[in-house]
């Protein structure tokens, strides 16, 4: 078995001794390099586009909100000036007015484009606010009318709430009743 051993000892090694005398082919260090580079690039392709695209995302909203931003100052400061037109065309009819055998017309100085611009801008109330919402209005003709049925009559205008109310919970039962089935 020794013998055998020897052999097979000589032989791994005669064929380790060929193998590492084996140069590599032509040009494999260059290839290895080309390979190198090319996936470094297509690395950094790739991680540009996302950036390239957040950054084009942000300056379009940034480019949107300032015009905007414009289109508003714009239409604030138009509404402003046409007030003041208005005041002087109203001040100016007031004094036109104030002699009657004197007819003449004032010239509006707003242009028609203006005009709708400013009818477009929101009007603010004249009067404060009030601490509650919604605000007391006074009573319609049909509110004060049925105001003075129930002073007038209190008993029979009881007697025609509850049945009402009893009407529309019957309508309400009949109702849940036909969606349940």
């Amino acid at each position: 078995m020794e013998p055998e051993k020897n052999k097979l000892d000589r032989w791994l090694d005669q064929a380790l001794n060929e193998y590492r005398q084996v140069e590599p082919r032509l040009g494999l260090e260059t290839r290895i390099l080309a390979t190198l580079a090319a996936e470094k690039t297509s690395i950094t392709r790739r991680t540009l586009w996302p950036w390239a695209f957040i950054s084009m995302a942000v300056a379009l909203t940034m480019v949107v909100a300032i015009l905007a931003w414009l289109n508003t100052q714009k239409s604030h400061t138009l509404s402003i000036s046409s007030a003041n037109n208005n005041m002087a065309i109203q001040q100016k009819e007031t004094m036109v007015s104030a002699k009657p055998d004197v007819k003449s017309r004032t010239p509006t100085t707003v242009k028609p484009e203006i005009q709708r611009r400013i009818t477009k801008a929101p009007e603010f109330a004249k009067e404060p606010r009030l601490n509650q919402f919604p605000s007391p209005a006074p009573l319609n003709e049909q509110e004060e009318l049925l105001a003075r049925y129930v002073q007038s009559r209190h008993p029979e205008a009881v007697m025609v709430a509850r049945v009402r109310a009893e009407i529309e919970r019957q309508n309400l039962e009949r109702m849940e009743q036909t969606d349940s089935e």
